[in-house]
């Protein structure tokens, strides 16, 4: 079930620490480097959720939120388990509906670095909701693995939103 990451922020960090180095989750930030996490204490610039399940932390969502165009933009989505999760899908389902139902927010832009295991389901994932993958920047990011990557862009519209 999401819920504020702000209630398991203790838990957060730990689950964060666990996979700081770990190259399994290198994808999990677009950066060669880690700070140690911190949830944020406002809602304003930023929603962040852990998916939690038998008062276990299984997962984590965030996004940002630019007021001004109403628009959702860096969503990241890691699943601390590094297995495939039924609640974990059914959560992110839920994050999906909630940027756009319950929120009302317009648009969601998001991307995936090229290379990572995960980017084929972020394209099902953009088909499913009535999204598009809009282009990818090449040599856009470096990762804690030296290498630079390319980064794929999508978005989904919120007219385009399918439940």
């Amino acid at each position: 079930m999401l819920q504020p990451a702000i209630k398991y922020e203790s838990e957060l960090k730990e689950c964060f620490r666990d996979i700081m180095f770990d190259e399994r989750f290198m994808y999990a930030d677009s950066a060669s480097y880690r700070d140690e996490y911190e949830a944020k204490t406002s809602t304003w610039r930023n929603h962040e959720f852990a998916i939690v399940h038998e008062d276990k932390v299984l997962g984590y969502i965030a996004y940002e939120i630019d007021r001004a165009s109403n628009v959702c933009c860096g969503l990241q989505v890691i699943n601390f388990t590094g297995e495939p999760d039924f609640i974990f899908a059914k959560d992110l389902k839920q994050a999906l509906c909630d940027i756009f139902i319950k929120f009302g927010f317009s648009k969601l832009r998001f991307t995936c670095m090229v290379g990572n295991p995960i980017l084929p389901h972020y394209d099902k994932i953009c088909e499913k909701y009535g999204g598009r993958i809009v282009g990818v920047w090449e040599q856009e990011e470096r990762l804690i693995d030296g290498k630079t990557y390319d980064l794929k862009l999508y978005e989904i519209l919120k007219e385009n939103f399918r439940r």
